[in-house]
């Protein structure tokens, strides 16, 4: 896969971001105007949910819950909807999805620093690594919401940092300090973002027979992991959290 691809991604992001508003202020214009008529506009595109892990909790802001709905129907990673609901695609699409602008520009700056052409065997190891450090996600934070890719933009940002521990260390400290802003900002959950760093240097390290070992391995983590989130019971607190969350959206949207 070559680097058109990263291309096509950055323009699939923006169109799916665009697609995110447009949804968001069609479908709750007429709230937009008689709840909040001194609102500005610039600041419902600028700050609604700039937390790309979001919390959902009952003092959250008009606007931001209404936001959060908008994510959760396009395909945000949910546990309850992922698991309970049974809503597997979720662990792809909210790859596509982004809580803010801040959050989209700082993905695609990353992916147009770091693009690079992919063997298909190392776009193999990207999709099973994005799908299983989701589930990752889910099942240590049963309560939020995740949505972008940051997953493969960590990554890639892992090819470069490898090769530059080869070439040219000078540069590496830019890369590093780069890497600190995104993985461990307020607005970022640090488990999901050490893990595709953690393996793709283990990818990286590793001969071609035990890279498709490796890959083998995350197949069967994600086969396995699921199943046994989707087997596991749902408990009362659980439970009362997925009925208020359907309800709530369910009357919003």
């Amino acid at each position: 896969m070559g680097i058109e691809m990263n291309k096509i991604l950055i323009f699939l992001l923006f169109g799916t971001y665009a697609l995110q508003r447009g949804h968001f202020f069609l479908h709750y214009r007429q709230w937009f105007r008689e709840e909040r008529p001194g609102q500005s506009f610039a600041r419902y595109l600028l700050s609604l949910s700039p937390d790309p892990l979001i919390e959902m909790h009952e003092h959250q802001d008009a606007l931001a819950e209404l936001w959060n709905c908008v994510l959760l129907k396009l395909g945000a990673n949910y546990h309850p909807s992922l698991v309970h609901g049974k809503q597997i695609w979720r662990l792809w699409s909210c790859f596509f999805l982004h809580g803010s602008l801040v959050h989209l520009a700082f993905n695609v700056a990353m992916l147009l620093a770091y693009a690079r052409a992919w063997t298909p065997r190392e776009a193999t190891f990207e999709i099973l690594l994005i799908l299983a450090s989701n589930l990752v996600s889910v099942a240590l934070n049963r309560y939020s919401m995740f949505v972008g890719c940051s997953t493969l933009c960590l990554s890639l940002w892992t090819f470069r940092v490898f090769e530059l521990l080869q070439t040219d260390l000078i540069r590496l400290p830019f890369h590093l300090i780069w890497f600190i802003l995104v993985a461990w900002s307020p607005v970022s959950d640090a488990t999901s973002h050490l893990l595709p760093v953690f393996f793709t240097l283990l990818y990286l390290s590793l001969t071609p027979k035990s890279q498709k070992l490796l890959i083998v391995a995350l197949f069967v983590f994600l086969i396995v992991g699921l199943g046994a989130m989707m087997l596991a019971p749902l408990n009362e607190d659980e439970a009362a959290v997925e009925r208020v969350l359907e309800l709530g959206c369910a009357h919003l949207l």
